[in-house]
């Protein structure tokens, strides 16, 4: 009996062994985009990596996604700009299923870290992921409906003209999920426009905390239906501000001067503390 148990263990101890790997393991059927210093475009479908780290000269995005079905894999490694820019790590216009994670991006000031937005063709983008970034001296913004944005940490936001964290614009159904974000200086996450966003889980902060406006979760008037739920804020003027429709539960703000504004339209479904 107890050789049935120990092989029972050996057993599942394995299989966790190739669910690890599987899960957490670099990818290595790609196509490198690391080489040289110059900016990339991606043209067609397919998985992309970085299998070394990437710094990117001159005054343009770095890397560029011009078709559907694209997934970036930084695998760990770092994605910079030479000097801090006013431009994007990682942009896509009107483009479904992208997807971008698993490593840094750092340098990239004034349009994001990721700016995956909808403006050539409005509505014409949906299903972007956005997961396991860290990200420094810049944002994450996605405009397309049906996305993620999950599990990144964002930080230093040093510019003095752009300083939020995460950005959606008009991304019906969307999730920002269990982010890390810190020293944005105003915003941590922002949303406008769009119908049931959800924001859960995310923890926002600045050391030291900043005042004169700062917020740590902004839903404007354009976003309809918002569910922002189990966050923690703290160190912002505004920990929660609503200017438009949604719901609000099981937050939590610390050294906030207002905890949350819910505006006229916005319900306390419970659970909300702030001190």
């Amino acid at each position: 009996m107890k050789k049935f148990f120990l092989s029972m263990i050996l057993i599942c101890l394995f299989v966790l062994s190739l669910f690890s790997l599987s899960a957490f393991g670099e990818t290595v059927n790609c196509t490198n985009i690391a080489q040289g210093s110059t900016p990339v475009t991606i043209s067609n479908p397919g998985v992309y990596c970085l299998k070394a780290n990437k710094t990117v000269n001159g005054e343009t995005s770095a890397v560029t996604i011009n078709a559907d079905n694209v997934t970036i894999d930084l695998n760990g490694f770092e994605l910079k700009a030479g000097n801090p820019v006013p431009f994007a790590g990682i942009t896509a216009d009107s483009r479904s299923n992208i997807t971008i994670k698993n490593g840094i991006v750092n340098g990239f000031t004034w349009e994001a870290a990721t700016y995956i937005v909808d403006d050539a063709n409005p509505g014409a983008g949906k299903n972007t992921i956005v997961e396991n970034l860290k990200v420094i001296n810049g944002e994450i913004r996605v405009d397309t409906d049906n996305s993620i944005i999950r599990n990144n940490q964002i930080m230093d936001l040093n510019v003095t003209d752009r300083k939020i964290g995460i950005v959606c614009y008009g991304a019906n159904s969307t999730f920002v999920v269990n982010n890390d974000i810190s020293n944005t200086g105003s915003t941590g996450i922002h949303i406008n426009k769009g119908h049931g966003v959800t924001v859960e889980g995310n923890r926002i902060t600045n050391t030291p905390p900043v005042f004169g406006g700062s917020v740590g979760i902004d839903i404007r008037s354009g976003a309809y239906s918002a569910y922002v739920v189990n966050n923690r804020i703290s160190n912002m003027e505004t920990g929660i501000e609503f200017q438009g429709p949604g719901q609000y539960r099981d937050n939590m703000t610390q050294g906030c001067t207002t905890g949350i504004n819910p505006g006229v339209d916005a319900h306390d479904a419970g659970g909300n503390t702030s001190f």
